[in-house]
């Protein structure tokens, strides 16, 4: 689940500055990965990684 929002500052008639921000996992919801599928594992059927928590991320962009 993502989210973003942008807001343009108007500098000149032709020029803009976009300030931008976007959340992804915003909920911090853990999203596992796939359990070890290997029979001779010792780690078989356990679950070893996960996506990454929440992220933000800001930028700029100048348009002309």
């Amino acid at each position: 689940m993502g989210f973003f929002r942008a807001k343009n500052f108007r500098v000149t008639e032709s020029r803009t500055i976009q300030f931008r921000g976007e959340l992804f996992n915003i909920f911090n919801r853990a999203n596992l990965g796939l359990p070890v599928n290997d029979l001779n594992s010792s780690n078989f059927g356990q679950i070893q990684t996960s996506s990454p928590g929440r992220l933000v991320q800001f930028a700029l962009k100048f348009l002309f």
